[in-house]
C-alpha cells in the first residue's frame, strides 16, 4: 500500500502511547537541515503493521500538525528524526477525524 492518508484503515497512534523510550522529545528535521516541528505520532496501518507517516507539530503556541510520508531516520546523536527533503509548509495537514485511534496494541474507532 502506497503512503496514502485517507485510506480508512490508517490509525492514528500518539507519541505519548508509543511503547519506545524518549519518543516523544524528538525533533523532526530533514536531510537537508530545516526543522520541521516536534513529533507528536504516528499515522499506522494496523493491518500491514507497519507505520506510514509521522505527525510532526509545526506550532509554536497553538498546535499547527502536519503529516511527513515516512521513511525517516533515527539520528541518536542530535537526538532528531530525519526525513527527506520536503517543504513544511506544504504538508498535508492532520486533521484527527480522518483516522481511527489506536491505543496500545489494539484500535479504536473513537476519533479525537
Amino acid at each position: 500500500m502506497a503512503n496514502n492518508p485517507t485510506d480508512s484503515r490508517l490509525c492514528f497512534l500518539e507519541g505519548r502511547r508509543v511503547q519506545a523510550p524518549l519518543i516523544d522529545a524528538f525533533d523532526v528535521w530533514t536531510v537537508g537541515g530545516i526543522r520541521i516541528g516536534t513529533l507528536d505520532g504516528v499515522v499506522v496501518d494496523p493491518a500491514e503493521q507497519r507505520a506510514r507517516f509521522l505527525v510532526v507539530d509545526r506550532g509554536r503556541l497553538l498546535p499547527d500538525r502536519c503529516l511527513i510520508p515516512l521513511p525517516a531516520h533515527l539520528d541518536v546523536v542530535h537526538h532528531a528524526l530525519r526525513v527527506e527533503d520536503c517543504d513544511p509548509a506544504e504538508c498535508e495537514k492532520f486533521q484527527p477525524a480522518k483516522f481511527r485511534r489506536m491505543v496500545g496494541d489494539r484500535d479504536r474507532s473513537a476519533n479525537r
